[in-house]
């Protein structure tokens, strides 16, 4: 009887804790709508496919993200970052970035000719907290409701600054 009730422990413990850091993981998704005032998102996105090859930094504070342009990133001594501008975040984008960090966390592979890959770099007061690179290969993003892409966003900063 106590070993069943000591197998029965042991197995309420393991489902208890994977249940646990499943749901811990979901919130310790970081976006902007989350970050004080010295904390930064950084994001390098590079997209590629057949007839099309983009490179930007975008960097999000609380209320903005600043996009920059990466030039010459095939050689990292002549490497260099061109603003583009600066957007204001508002509610409706900070819902739709909430879900595409989400996005960023699920299964990703697939075999679309387009390519993203994405770093995402968490700063506190410059400090490196964490650190994610993934590759959608779906094509899913462009097909996603309720979110807006990182490169929606360089675009709009294009406009909203006479950069396109």
């Amino acid at each position: 009887m106590n070993q069943i009730i000591g197998t029965y422990f042991l197995l309420l413990l393991l489902i208890t804790s994977c249940s646990h850091n499943r749901v811990s993981s979901q919130k310790d998704v970081i976006y902007p709508e989350r970050l004080n005032p010295n904390d930064s998102i950084v994001v390098n996105y590079d997209s590629y496919g057949c007839f099309q090859h983009r490179s930007n930094v975008l960097v999000f504070k609380k209320d903005s993200v600043t996009i920059y342009d990466k030039i010459n990133q095939w050689n990292q001594k002549y490497a260099k970052k061109k603003k583009v501008g600066t957007v204001k975040l508002n509610s409706f984008d900070q819902s739709r970035l909430k879900s595409l960090f989400h996005y960023y966390e699920g299964s990703l592979e697939g075999k679309c000719t387009t390519q993203e890959e994405v770093e995402i770099k968490y700063y506190i007061d410059k400090t490196l907290i964490s650190s994610k690179k993934v590759v959608d290969g779906t094509c899913g993003i462009n097909q996603a409701n309720r979110l807006t892409s990182f490169f929606e966003f360089v675009e709009r900063a294009r406009k909203e600054n006479g950069n396109d």
